[in-house]
């Protein structure tokens, strides 16, 4: 490989990055564990080896001829990931995600960096590059992403209720998919007191529950009088 041909991703999955220790390494470390010395955290230190080996090699860039050379790669490599503290690597939030969470908001912070980090790692989730507020809380996407185990969460079900609870929140705003928290218009349309908005929402969290929220007025009176005639609700 020619220096002009290292870039940043290859750089940063390379074993030394990810804290794979060569065979010699190992062998070191064995030869320490036998004589009973302090064990060195050598996933660490090669790490550290690696990232002190890139700041030198573009400490190159301030020597004239090997600029003008073309040895150099195109474009300098970019910073190194960052781990979590059980040493995984942190998953940044994509742009549009990342605007959601710099929004000013009353209250804790929403979680949402926590909920991305455990969608990253997970592996499930098959989301477009910048994705909206939309592809993460359709239904079955949002149904997964608050079953996420704890072994992949890094926390407590119960916590990690709290995350998703606070997330839901904050994306629910900038939704354009049909949610159960917010009543289409032509259901807002026909509330004209307040003791009339609950049933109203009851009725629409079931019609998101069964999957049946384009259905029209006209749908839902075929809907009810089945129902009252002990009849299953079917439109088409």
């Amino acid at each position: 490989m020619n220096p002009a041909d290292i870039w940043t991703n290859w750089v940063w999955s390379l074993d030394a990055e990810r804290g794979v220790l060569t065979d010699e390494q190992l062998q070191r470390r064995a030869e320490r564990e036998r004589k009973k010395q302090p064990k060195a955290k050598l996933s660490s230190s090669v790490r550290q080896r690696l990232r002190r080996s890139v700041a030198v090699f573009y400490e190159l860039i301030d020597f004239p001829e090997v600029a003008k050379s073309g040895l150099l790669p195109p474009e300098p490599i970019g910073p190194p990931p960052n781990y979590d503290r059980q040493g995984r690597l942190i998953y940044h939030l994509p742009p549009t995600l990342d605007r959601y969470q710099a929004a000013p908001v009353n209250g804790p912070k929403s979680g949402l960096q926590q909920v991305w980090q455990a969608m990253c790692l997970s592996g499930f989730f098959g989301m477009p590059k910048d994705p909206v507020a939309n592809d993460l809380l359709i239904k079955g996407t949002w149904r997964l992403i608050t079953q996420l185990p704890e072994s992949t969460t890094g926390v407590s079900d119960t916590t990690w209720q709290i995350y998703t609870n606070r997330v839901r929140k904050l994306l629910l705003p900038h939704a354009t998919l049909p949610v159960p928290e917010h009543l289409p218009s032509w259901l807002e349309d026909m509330i004209e007191s307040r003791k009339e908005r609950l049933p109203l929402q009851a009725l629409w969290r079931l019609m998101c529950e069964r999957d049946v929220v384009d259905a029209t007025a006209d749908d839902l009176l075929i809907w009810l009088l089945g129902a009252n005639c002990g009849l299953r609700f079917h439109r088409g």
